[in-house]
């Protein structure tokens, strides 16, 4: 003989009868089922992902800013100080006489653009990457970060305030670079 299956379950919450299909208690919701509990908690999780993903859809204000702080300071520094070498050169003076000390006077130039228009150009690819959320691009703007307030310290003695706004920069676009939703962007949380 097989026993019968009942065709209703009572809920233990507010004692409704329910039909035996129900997952749930069609008055208080309770579920009625193992799979009814653990529906809850996918449908849970799902909110909670759900909201971490419209999180990170949104970019975080330092994102920009660092971004922005990137593209400034490739100008800024490598291209501005290679177009003032090339600026400051010796020039052969009317008489041609000069021309050894002008020719000399290129290699300094030609050095720093040698070294730091390369500096430019990664500069500008870390604003790129900044930008587009790459992983390593979190690490690579403390680092620049850090050799913008070393550059701001060489300057202290000859430009005091110049150099202290430069590090008070540094100091807060690294504060809210370190902030958790900065952070989780990146996928580092």
């Amino acid at each position: 003989m097989s026993q019968a299956v009942p065709d209703t379950k009572q809920c233990p919450n507010c004692g409704l009868v329910n039909d035996a299909g129900r997952a749930r208690c069609a008055d208080c919701q309770t579920p009625l089922t193992a799979y009814a509990g653990q529906l809850e908690e996918f449908t849970s999780s799902q909110g909670r992902l759900v909201q971490h993903v419209a999180r990170l859809n949104r970019r975080p204000l330092a994102v920009a800013a660092l971004a922005l702080f990137d593209a400034l300071f490739a100008l800024f520094w490598p291209l501005a100080f290679v177009i003032g070498a090339f600026a400051a050169r010796q020039s052969v003076n009317a008489e041609g006489t000069n021309y050894l000390a002008s020719a000399f006077g290129m290699v300094g130039p030609t050095l720093y653009a040698v070294v730091l228009i390369p500096a430019a150009l990664a500069l500008g690819a870390l604003a790129w990457a900044t930008w587009t959320q790459r992983p390593w691009a979190w690490t690579a703007n403390v680092v620049v970060l850090g050799i913008f307030a070393l550059l701001a310290l060489f300057k202290l003695a000859a430009a005091p305030i110049m150099a202290i706004i430069w590090i008070g920069l540094a100091c807060g676009l690294t504060y809210y670079w370190f902030q958790p939703e900065t952070k989780a962007w990146f996928g580092l949380n």
